[in-house]
């Protein structure tokens, strides 16, 4: 059976592909790469590409896309961990010594670099100045410079891309995994989910599956109980929301998206369509006062810094909720 390319399967990106697939044919892979870019940008689906595709044989590559080849090793923060310690690195540095078993090459594909120690990265150093002639790594992160600068040095540094809102759509409709999904939805639900999901693939794609972000209903819900002051029932809502700390900060999101269109409606009279669903949002606009939106978007931001920071979720969404509420009451 022929090799089918998986390279040839990532959508856009199309100077990466070329990149890598040129490193791939004229043999002249480095032994480390920084893949940098927003989260659900393809960096994983593009090093495990460039893994099968230097593999070169379809039952392995289909091993390596299924995370299943044990000579491509993916190295993330253990749960409930928001970092990547040395403990980490040292099992890499053990297995990296040890003989491929099927394939030619091993391979360490390690998720959010950026959230390495700093002992960690250090002791990673060694093993990117003088790695086994067949051991590649692929060192993940949103921005390279959290990284420390010597790491920086030993590995070039490739970006990928979002998508724009006409190539987004045109993913989602036609080569998603998802797209008998995406096309049930409406004009205006297509719409917000393009708009949150900020060119990612991956953002646009987890919508569905997720119960908070992908419903504007629960948005416009709490919307409407902040133009009412009900205290109380703000407590409430808040505190239904999901206690997952992906799902909470994925509703804030969009939270803020349509807060931010609201204020820009209240001020131009024009919705940027950051959140879509304009016919939802537009009425809110003579509910609030520009001091309101603007107290109720700081609230939002703080909580979500606060989810980033790995504070309590309980806590975060208790002193958002306070702080809506102190919000409204300007």
């Amino acid at each position: 059976m022929a090799y089918k390319e998986k390279l040839s399967k990532i959508y856009a990106n199309n100077e990466l592909k070329s990149f890598f697939r040129s490193e791939i044919q004229e043999k002249t892979l480095s032994h480390a790469y920084i893949i940098e870019g927003a989260e659900g940008s393809g960096k994983y689906t593009l090093a495990k590409s460039v893994c099968a595709d230097l593999a070169a044989d379809e039952r392995l590559s289909e091993l390596i896309m299924q995370d299943m080849a044990p000579d491509v090793v993916t190295v993330a923060p253990e749960k409930d961990k928001r970092s990547i310690g040395i403990g980490a690195v040292r099992s890499i540095k053990q297995d990296a010594f040890i003989i491929p078993g099927e394939l030619d090459f091993k391979a360490y594909i390690i998720k959010y670099s950026d959230l390495m120690t700093a002992q960690a990265q250090n002791a990673l150093l060694k093993l990117l100045e003088e790695p086994p002639s067949y051991v590649y790594f692929f060192l993940l992160c949103e921005n390279s410079s959290s990284l420390l600068p010597t790491v920086r040095s030993r590995a070039p540094v490739v970006r990928t891309q979002l998508l724009s809102p006409k190539e987004l759509e045109k993913y989602l409709l036609n080569d998603s995994k998802n797209r008998e999904k995406f096309r049930s939805l409406d004009e205006g639900a297509l719409e917000h989910v393009i708009n949150v999901s900020g060119g990612s693939v991956g953002r646009a794609e987890a919508t569905l599956d997720s119960e908070e972000e992908g419903d504007p209903k629960k948005v416009a819900g709490l919307l409407e109980l902040l133009c009412e002051k009900k205290r109380g029932q703000i407590h409430l809502f808040v505190n239904s929301l999901s206690s997952k700390r992906e799902e909470l900060s994925n509703f804030l999101e969009s939270f803020m998206s349509a807060l931010r269109d609201i204020t820009a409606m209240k001020q131009s009279g024009d919705i940027q369509s950051l959140f879509g669903y304009a016919s939802l949002i537009a009425p809110m606009a003579k509910k609030f006062t520009v001091a309101q939106l603007i107290s109720c978007y700081d609230a939002s931001y703080g909580a979500f810094c606060s989810l980033a920071a790995n504070m309590n979720v309980n806590i975060v969404k208790a002193s958002f909720s306070d702080a809506l509420c102190r919000a409204v009451n300007r």
